[in-house]
């Protein structure tokens, strides 16, 4: 509500009507959760709104060409085509100025040797944090300032950079060593798979393993995430009481509490290792309250436990709603444990492998099918095979794969780790190379356009439905689904963008830019649109668009049905756009009419 721009006085009248509808209804319950929810949303804008205010406002106000920035690293995220350092700078261009306490370049190379921790010195272009990057996408400025970032930029050369091991802490040290170890003993393409396996650190993934494994439904597993964490807390609890049992440990203690609270510990450390990532830490807090409720003799509900974490996520930074990481991870833990539930219910009695074997595929449909609209608002990408992917090499990697990355770990210290992490890398050759062939199928990366994010939410109102209502009432969230997506498809597009010295335009299926026109903007445009690939011209004097002409000189306005002008002229007597420095235009053509938008860059 508040990164879309709703207005503060419209939130007060929300808040005060629904306080007084709780006070005055609270014995109706419907109405009363309906109420009860509008409450809870008031409350968080204005938990969000406090945050925004209290921080600093944008110190940089105008983009620093060529700028020389000394700084440490705090975050580095490597992506299949670039990097994203994230720096707290110690010498600033503008030295009589404040500097920001963050700033995030982006780096189009990739460079495996900079780690966190590190002093670099670099060459770079920055800029203050933009509000609106493409269509449909929140207030960019908004976003960074809880995480106390004040400039946005791209590196243009690494100058120098030294390790600085003392200040990198335990856990990144351990990442290292874990990272160099399996670099010396695996060949380097399966080294590059087995280290995010293990720390979480993609920035080894090659960009074509990295779309292999995007294309088979198999991204997810890059990351530390849920997976994971689950796996190692049913290895290591499994490991615990058999080993209590091979001991004879059972007849002195509660080899079941013993189990629960080596895997807690276990997995805390874990968390650290992968440097707390998002669905890390949601997986993690399941998992402790269900090992707590072992060791207190309680159950752990899934359903409870999945709302109470996220409660508490929340409670402590509200902005997590909005990252990708925090919405894929809850949904689809949602959709598993409901249609867990369900299936429980209503599957018929049979063989009890046949009976896991269908679950397994029903939860993978469900999975896919729930997450599939929010990768493609995120990404605009929808990747056909991902649901045979998952299926295929889902036993790999939970019986075989991550098993023996867990020994390994474990027997490293002993020099007893190599046998298994040879094995693992065994295993991930064979994964690599079928992933590579399943990416090449016809159509397995497919684009879609930016729709409205309200047709995304009615999208995911009817799943949450479809998964919590019974089974005669599943029609009520199918409405909500199909309503959304009618309404995503009917989502008009904008044919033409305008940014400063910047013209892209759409003709004909084929996306067209200026020849020096701004990539790093209109690139992310091309991607929301759904085109992957962009032709560089010189703009012609005229362009027609869904049977408009538009004129883009003063020669060209006669017979044209609008204007786009870097200044007016007397000569052009038809609706003339001039643009102004640092404002994003969109130009849509609706029912034969044109149509501006306006965004502050």
């Amino acid at each position: 509500m508040y990164f879309y721009g709703i207005p503060l006085t419209f939130i007060l009248s929300l808040f005060f009507i629904s306080f007084i509808g709780l006070v005055l209804l609270r014995h109706r319950q419907i109405v009363c959760f309906i109420f009860f929810l509008i409450f809870a949303f008031s409350l968080g804008f204005f938990r969000i709104y406090i945050r925004t205010q209290n921080l600093n406002h944008r110190i940089l106000n105008l983009p620093l060409y060529h700028s020389i920035i000394q700084a440490d690293v705090i975050q580095n995220i490597t992506l299949p085509d670039q990097q994203i350092l994230t720096l707290h700078p110690t010498e600033w261009p503008l030295g009589h100025f404040k500097h920001p306490e963050k700033i995030r370049l982006y780096f189009d190379k990739i460079d495996p040797v900079i780690q966190s921790g590190d002093h670099v010195r670099l060459r770079a272009t920055i800029w203050p944090p933009n509000k609106v990057q493409a269509p449909f996408q929140i207030s960019q400025s908004q976003r960074l300032y809880f995480e106390k970032v004040g400039a946005i930029g791209k590196v243009e050369t690494i100058l120098f950079h030294y390790r600085n091991n003392h200040s990198l802490g335990f856990f990144q040290n351990l990442r290292n060593d874990i990272t160099q170890y399996l670099f010396k003993i695996l060949p380097e393409n399966q080294a590059r798979i087995a280290t995010p396996l293990i720390t979480g650190e993609q920035r080894f993934v090659s960009p074509k393993q990295y779309q292999n494994y995007r294309r088979s439904g198999l991204a997810h597993v890059l990351s530390v995430s849920g997976f994971h964490m689950a796996l190692l807390a049913m290895f290591v609890f499994f490991l615990v009481r058999s080993f209590c049992v091979l001991t004879h440990l059972t007849l002195y203690i509660n080899s079941k509490k013993l189990a629960a609270f080596t895997a807690l510990i276990i997995t805390a450390f874990y968390l650290g290792l992968s440097n707390f990532q998002i669905p890390a830490l949601r997986s993690f807090g399941m998992i402790a309250l269900v090992f707590l409720g072992i060791l207190t003799d309680r159950k752990a509900f899934s359903l409870h436990s999945l709302i109470l974490v996220g409660f508490v996520m929340l409670l402590w930074a509200p902005e997590l709603l909005l990252s990708i990481s925090f919405q894929l991870s809850f949904l689809s833990v949602f959709i598993l444990i409901c249609v867990h539930n369900q299936f429980k219910k209503f599957a018929p009695q049979m063989n009890k492998n046949i009976h896991h074997f269908c679950e397994f595929i029903l939860l993978n449909i469900a999975i896919t099918a729930g997450l599939t609209p929010l990768i493609a608002w995120h990404f605009n990408q929808f990747m056909p095979y991902a649901l045979l992917g998952n299926i295929c090499f889902s036993f790999i990697f939970s019986f075989g794969i991550m098993p023996l990355l867990f020994v390994g770990c474990l027997l490293m210290l002993l020099g007893c780790g190599v046998y298994f992490f040879k094995a693992a890398g065994f295993l991930l050759e064979l994964v690599e190379q079928l992933t590579s062939y399943l990416s090449q199928w016809p159509y397995a990366e497919i684009s879609i356009a930016s729709f409205n994010p309200i047709a995304l939410g009615l999208i995911i109102l009817g799943i949450i439905l479809i998964c919590l209502m019974h089974f005669k009432r599943l029609w009520l969230g199918g409405i909500f689904v199909f309503t959304g997506t009618i309404w995503a498809y009917l989502t008009p597009q904008p044919v033409m963008m305008l940014l400063n010295n910047s013209v892209a335009y759409i003709q004909k299926d084929v996306f067209y830019q200026k020849r020096d026109g701004h990539d790093w903007v209109q690139n992310v445009w091309r991607q929301k649109m759904g085109y992957s690939k962009t032709l560089k011209v010189d703009l012609p004097n005229v362009i027609f668009l869904k049977g408009k002409k538009i004129a883009l000189s003063p020669q060209s306005c006669p017979n044209a049905d609008y204007a786009i002008l870097s200044h007016k002229d007397s000569r052009c007597r038809i609706p003339t756009l001039t643009p102004e420095k640092n404002k994003f235009y969109l130009i849509y053509i609706i029912d034969n009419k044109i149509y501006i938008r306006i965004f502050d860059e």
